[in-house]
């Protein structure tokens, strides 16, 4: 039960210290959800790292597909944007034109961070008490 309770932990910790998993274009909210809509050249991207909210947004224009303009192909699977780098999205070639990214600190988000990195101490203690249980026995 701890190894299970220590791996949710790590995981947990992982989601707020590191990139988030869930990378562009699968971390873009719908431009409907917005009022008023936004115009569909334009992309919002939210994101996670060290216990930072950050919120990228994209001017996007409509590409040729990358093998034939010879422009990087990029399956979302990035660290960051480039002006001019062509991905697939929304059922289209894309290319960036330009990004303007932001970091925001939040106080939720650090005591979060905060909690799980005491949880995340408390955890390997008891697991390290376990395991000398378990080799005395």
């Amino acid at each position: 039960m701890v190894d299970t309770i220590w791996d949710y932990v790590r995981q947990a910790r992982g989601e707020l210290r590191h990139p988030s998993r869930s990378i562009f274009p699968r971390s873009c909210h719908p431009s409907v959800v917005f009022c008023p809509e936004l115009p569909p050249d334009l992309a919002l991207d939210f994101s996670v790292q060290d216990g930072l909210l950050i919120v990228t947004l994209l001017a996007l224009t409509t590409a040729i597909k990358p093998n034939q303009s010879g422009g990087n192909e990029s399956d979302g699977a990035m660290e960051g944007f480039a002006v001019g780098q062509t991905m697939y999205y929304k059922g289209a070639w894309v290319e960036v034109l330009e990004f303007v990214e932001h970091t925001y600190q939040m106080k939720q988000l650090d005591s979060a961070l905060d909690s799980i990195e005491h949880v995340w101490h408390s955890c390997n203690q008891l697991r390290d008490h376990f395991a000398s249980f378990n080799a005395m026995q």
